[in-house]
């Protein structure tokens, strides 16, 4: 209609009127040479064309108003159908979102872990100046699908169903998780090997760069150690207080382990102590009272300060989640990778059963039902005895104690070694280690973590003893034969030491003529001269003890010495009040600090 209405008024111009026709009507030539014929004026044809325009705006404008008005309707109609689609929709969305909270909260265990590995290798990385984001973001995302499909297949599963070491149960329990086995080995090799290739690394650069860097490497393997998890800390906390063994450096570095372990959400540990011990008034007010943060965070908890229902000052220890897990791997890769290795390269003993051994009772660390019994065990001993008054371990709280949370009395102290009574850690001393020789050979159960963390000295000069998940128990027959072989060692009666070592274990029934024949004994009593002298392990060349030990363990036909798996946890509680002496006193000697009670033993033992 447009178009015709335009030509319309040219026809006029050149006196043939168009017809009416449709809009589709085309002009036929006779009236375009009409047209043609007729513009011989440029005004008359402006004139004209101005008036055509003119008639083909007025035909154009209703056009353009309907265009308009059908684009109105059809936005209000379009968007009363999206609007009524939402409404009708929002129902099935409530109900999708609905259904999956118990999909995201199923999951919600298994994605924190994985966000954390993520981070972990990505600091690991950069520890070692790789590009941690892009390698951290595919290996991370690999091991999370991984670790989401594990969980929906075995979700139900433990690796110690029964709550205690088993080390057949944990073999089966990865053996189908082999892709956590391998990222854990190879995150292992990788941290720890990273650091060997930088101190090797220093060692071949020579004495002054080992000392100049040693500050530096200290650190780095502390922060091995606590990325590696529970395990390594335990083994660089117990390590961290040998003085005699290590620099100073490395003694400062690792020191960092035993009050620098990262603490874990204070939300999910406070969901912890609210699922463990329940709604009742007395866990209501105890939850209500906890401090926002951690007082200190160890390697398997942290200990938070809080008040129960009388307001009486406890402190509330909550073990990290999915500590069972962890631990199993790692005690799996230790008994039958580690140990078996070392058994290769030469280090004699039974390892897997050491490995075994250590594995219990860092298992039955995770039970507090149990850590609870053991102090209460030592405090109930002490009373009798001639320590009542002098030592003791924090009461514990059985109504707001569980397996997983221990609430004991609060316990105000100073670390021995950081008391501002240094004039008396020389008694503690002392005291710590008669305490330690009554637990062992009189009531059979020995505390066997005690770094300077788990020993504390009261305002009035008492020995406070905490953390009593990890003992050990001693028989009475071995209590009797320890005794009599340190009794020998303190008379430097060396004669009747290689008896000793046969009854202890150390050396295999039948060994004592090959000891007489290797020399082993005159090569004994010069190391225990050595070592009743003072000074600990530092006055002795440690590389060639052990060298010689290998030795004569190769001269002999089926080995002449080895490690019992007891020996470990008492190894290492005195090792460790050892290093709390000599850290006072260049000179102390463990022998004869154990004389008095000894020599007490003896005259009034049947």
């Amino acid at each position: 209609e447009m178009l015709f209405a335009a030509f319309s008024s040219l026809s006029i111009l050149v006196g043939r009127p168009v017809a009416h026709a449709p809009y589709h009507a085309v002009p036929q030539p006779s009236m375009m040479l009409g047209l043609a014929d007729n513009i011989f004026d440029a005004s008359a044809l402006t004139s004209s064309a101005e008036a055509a325009l003119a008639a083909a705006t007025a035909a154009v404008q209703p056009l353009a108003h309907q265009i308009e008005t059908l684009t109105q309707e059809l936005q209000s109609t379009t968007s009363a159908a999206v609007e009524s689609g939402l409404v009708a929709f929002a129902p099935a969305m409530q109900s999708a979102q609905a259904a999956s909270h118990p999909v995201l909260d199923a999951l919600a265990p298994v994605l924190a872990p994985a966000a954390e590995r993520v981070d972990a290798a990505a600091a690991q990385w950069a520890l070692y100046g790789m590009d941690g984001q892009t390698q951290a973001f595919v290996v991370g995302s690999s091991l999370l699908l991984l670790e989401i499909v594990r969980e929906m297949s075995t979700a139900d599963l433990e690796p110690y169903p029964d709550g205690k070491y088993d080390s057949e149960a944990a073999r089966q329990y990865f053996a189908w998780r082999p892709v956590e086995v391998v990222a854990r080995t190879v995150e292992l090799a990788i941290r720890s090997g990273g650091f060997a290739m930088a101190l090797l690394s220093d060692w071949l650069a020579g004495p002054e760069t080992l000392r100049v860097n040693g500050d530096a490497r200290a650190l780095e393997l502390a922060r091995v150690l606590t990325m590696l998890g529970p395990t390594f800390i335990k083994a660089g906390q117990s390590a961290s207080i040998r003085t005699d063994l290590l620099p100073p450096a490395y003694i400062r570095g690792l020191t960092s382990l035993q009050d620098q372990v990262p603490p874990f959400s204070s939300d999910e540990a406070r969901r912890m102590v609210e699922e463990a011990l329940g709604q009742g008034p007395e866990a209501r007010a105890l939850l209500a009272s906890l401090s926002p943060t951690p007082i200190a965070a160890a390697s398997l908890g942290q200990v938070y300060k809080g008040t129960d229902g009388s307001g009486r000052p406890v402190a509330v220890k909550v073990q990290r989640p999915r500590m069972s897990r962890q631990i199993a791997l790692d005690m799996l890769l230790i008994r039958d990778v580690l140990a078996p290795l070392a058994s290769l390269l030469g280090l004699p003993g039974d390892l897997q059963g050491t490995a075994d051994a250590w594995g219990t009772g860092f298992v039955d660390e995770l039970d507090y039902t149990a850590e609870a019994r053991n102090s209460a065990y030592f405090n109930a001993n002490v009373a009798k005895g001639a320590l009542n008054g002098s030592v003791f371990a924090p009461a514990v709280v059985p109504e707001l104690s569980s397996r997983q949370v221990l609430t004991t009395e609060w316990v105000d102290g100073q670390r021995l070694d950081r008391t501002d009574a240094q004039e008396d850690v020389p008694r503690l001393c002392s005291l710590a280690m008669s305490t330690y020789l009554e637990m062992m050979l009189s009531d059979g159960v020995l505390h066997c973590d005690p770094h300077p963390g788990n020993l504390l000295r009261t305002a009035d000069g008492r020995l406070c003893i905490l953390d009593w998940g990890l003992v050990t128990s001693i028989e009475p027959e071995l209590q009797l034969t320890l005794i009599e072989h340190v009794a020998h060692l303190t008379a430097e009666d060396y004669a009747k030491v290689p008896s000793d070592l046969v009854k202890l274990g150390f050396v295999p029934p039948g060994g004592e003529k090959d000891i007489e024949s290797s020399g082993v004994v005159e090569y004994l009593t010069d190391v225990y001269s050595t070592w009743n002298s003072g000074g600990g392990a530092a006055k002795l060349d440690v590389p060639a003890l052990f060298a010689r030990v290998q030795d004569l363990t190769a001269e002999t036909e089926n080995g002449l010495f080895q490690i019992p798996p007891y020996f470990a946890y008492i190894a290492k509680s005195f090792s460790v009040l050892e290093g709390i002496g000599l850290s006072s006193d260049p000179d102390y000697s463990i022998v004869k600090e154990t004389l008095p009670y000894i020599s007490r033993r003896i005259m009034t033992d049947p």
